[in-house]
């Protein structure tokens, strides 16, 4: 997805590597010493551990104590790095591959942060200038691999802040305009695309504007200038990678790609109902429940136990709850007193049929979350989190409002493990692939099939309530603080 490494390279490093630990053995054993000539530098032996960590990460959390006792080993060489005059390519390299690690850890918010000194560092060498990056590598080999590790910390840089809700780790990172475009890295090329479409559009819907009723049509105009851009760039990433190939990791490019063009439509569309935005919605703002709805759709049929799956799996948690956020505004804003989203003076009242997609779609996220914190610590803290957000809430009278009816308050109980994972018909459904699976598919037929328990059930996810319960709090105005990403710090 990065191509900042030379595989071919790492390949015979490593039989370099191993070749000579097990002459190191031999030689021991007879008193000899290793001659210079088969030892590997410091610097290739620190990338490959991070290779190995990286590779840890995809094998479950039973490795991942090995992985971490990796990069510890390399904490050190890192951190001076930071504070070093002289800097090469596989100093550059290392540094993002922590930031890789810290990444696919789910400890976003420590990239982030490690994030800005490597873009710190980068502008100190002026290695966003087309000159030094020719004048710094002449090398054509070298030179192709600072420039995909170049973009691919800008990238970065762009994806963990507006995850975070952060600013921009180095506000004056840019590269010029005539900065080479990266080298065989077609996954590399289109994330750049997708930080620039991201990058513009909230600057033209998001930013700090004075309202009037005169700039409704503009507002709508822009707004849907953004969803034909992102409609684009999904296109064009589902022809970048239209290999029949049945490679999962193929098959799972596609599909984060998928979600990635879903995810930024959720973002601008989040602003429209959570935030002052919201008496300037689109007129079309409510088909975003489709939109997330597909997005829980595809989540929910990706296999958890699956290599790929694990490798990414803080990604997909904040796809999930971004998600699932947008789901639960939906499902109970009508009865919290929080007005609708409106256009030109009047409310734009949700459609009885989108409530019942943001009602089921709800049930789904929440039941597929409970389920994947049985198996992962990250996923376990996300939640928890949720859960007790969920209590305070009393979702329970939102999502089950038949079934309280009929029952007195029944005591929390603890998350049960669920059959979901565990039965075989409904683990080979999970299973499918949906690399081509349309965008905005229809909850109905996929409801029950994933379901682990009866849908007046409420007590296997611990956030039950008594109806007659009364909230501690007022509402608040802004329901992306469900979206808090504490978690993954």
């Amino acid at each position: 997805m990065y191509p900042i490494l030379d595989m071919a390279d790492i390949a015979r490093k490593v039989k370099k590597c191993a070749s000579a630990g097990a002459a190191s053995c031999e030689r021991s054993a007879r008193r000899m010493h290793l001659s210079d000539e088969r030892e590997i530098s410091k610097d290739d032996l620190a990338i490959l551990k991070m290779v190995v960590a990286l590779g840890l990460l995809a094998e479950g959390e039973i490795h991942q104590k090995l992985a971490a006792t990796l990069f510890d080993s390399v904490r050190s060489q890192v951190e001076a790095m930071i504070w070093n005059a002289a800097v090469d390519l596989k100093d550059l390299i290392l540094m993002t591959l922590v930031i890789l690690f810290h990444f696919h850890c789910g400890k976003w918010r420590l990239a982030w942060r490690f994030q800005g000194n490597v873009s710190r560092i980068i502008l100190e060498l002026g290695l966003n200038r087309k000159a030094v990056l020719d004048r710094s590598f002449p090398e054509i080999n070298s030179r192709v691999q600072a420039i995909n590790t170049i973009w691919t910390i800008f990238v970065l840089e762009q994806h963990l802040s507006y995850a975070l809700g952060f600013s921009d780790a180095m506000p004056n990172l840019r590269l010029e305009a005539n900065f080479p475009q990266p080298v065989d890295a077609p996954f590399l090329t289109l994330m750049i695309d997708y930080a620039c479409i991201g990058r513009q559009s909230c600057d033209a819907l998001l930013s700090d504007k004075v309202l009037s009723p005169e700039q409704s049509a503009t507002w709508q105009d822009d707004y849907d200038y953004f969803r034909y851009r992102v409609s684009l760039w999904a296109m064009r990433a589902s022809e970048s990678f239209t290999d029949d190939s049945l490679s999962p990791g193929i098959q799972m490019v596609r599909t984060i790609l998928h979600l990635r063009a879903n995810h930024l439509r959720i973002l601008v569309a989040r602003a429209f109902l959570c935030s002052s935005l919201r008496q300037a919605a689109p007129l079309n703002i409510w088909t975003i429940v489709d939109i997330t709805a597909d997005t829980i759709q595809v989540l929910t049929r990706l296999d958890p136990c699956e290599k790929e799956y694990r490798f990414h799996e803080a990604q997909f948690n904040h796809f999930l709850v971004s998600a699932l956020d947008i789901l639960l505004f939906a499902t109970t804003h009508k009865t919290s007193g929080v007005q609708s989203p409106s256009a030109n003076g009047e409310a734009l009242s949700i459609p009885p049929e989108t409530a019942q997609t943001a009602l089921k779609g709800s049930k789904l996220a929440l039941n597929r979350l409970r389920g994947l914190a049985e198996y992962s610590t990250q996923t376990k803290h996300l939640w928890d989190r949720v859960r007790v957000i969920a209590t305070r809430l009393n979702l329970s009278e939102h999502l089950f409002p038949e079934a309280l009816k009929e029952q007195i308050a029944i005591p929390a109980q603890a998350p049960r493990r669920p059959s979901a994972l565990a039965d075989a018909s409904v683990r080979a459904a999970l299973t499918v692939d949906h690399s081509d699976t349309p965008a905005l598919a229809p909850l109905n037929d996929l409801d029950d099939e994933f379901f682990a328990f009866p849908s007046g059930e409420t007590t296997p996810w611990g956030f039950q309530m008594p109806s007659s319960s009364v909230l501690d709090f007022d509402w608040t105005q802004d329901f992306s603080t469900i979206l808090n990403t504490t978690w993954m710090s």
